[in-house]
């Protein structure tokens, strides 16, 4: 069972990590509309901001789907690693914008 706090974090890494999706998909799409290549920079920045909380979104799902509403297995830091390994891709997309 999900507490509030529980709720209001997996909500809100849901909410970034789709919205990430969305941007990026919109992004791309007005760069082959428009022609502008750095839109597609941005797309990818969006999406790899997005995916910095996928560690806390698939913790969430595992915790909604699952019978037992275990969490995912964290001995080994795999919901730091689903976390912040897509932080260097964001942030060297975001240096190429700027």
């Amino acid at each position: 069972m999900l507490t509030l706090i529980g709720w209001i974090d997996g909500l809100t890494a849901s909410g970034v990590v789709i919205i990430g999706f969305l941007f990026r998909f919109f992004f791309i799409y007005k760069s082959i509309k428009t022609n502008a290549k750095i839109l597609i920079a941005l797309g990818l920045a969006n999406l790899f901001a997005g995916l910095v909380f996928l560690g806390v979104f698939l913790d969430f799902l595992t915790v909604l789907i699952s019978i037992s509403h275990i969490n995912i297995d964290n001995t080994n830091g795999l919901v730091g690693i689903l976390s912040y390994i897509w932080l260097p891709p964001a942030i060297i997309t975001a240096i190429d914008i700027g």
